[in-house]
């Protein structure tokens, strides 16, 4: 994940919008946001919507989980929005 997370970085102008952060309790946040790409020949743009329960522990994320919809990300938290 971090080489992943390098070679997007270095290739890709990419940009991670937070819009919602809710903490759940149990180490466990839920991230509500939107990931942005350029493409670094083309110049062609990519936005996504991105949705993460995410486990952090002693400071550093030991689990990131992805849904496909934001319902996806609060119900598994027990939330529903």
């Amino acid at each position: 994940m971090r080489r992943l997370w390098h070679f997007l970085r270095i290739e890709f102008a990419v940009e991670v919008e937070s819009q919602e952060l809710r903490d759940v309790g149990d180490d466990r946040v839920v991230f509500l946001g939107r990931l942005r790409l350029r493409g670094p020949s083309s110049g062609i743009g990519f936005e996504s919507p991105v949705r993460y329960v995410v486990t952090v522990r002693d400071g550093k994320v030991v689990c990131a989980i992805d849904y496909l919809r934001h319902e996806g990300a609060l119900t598994a938290v027990g939330l529903q929005d």
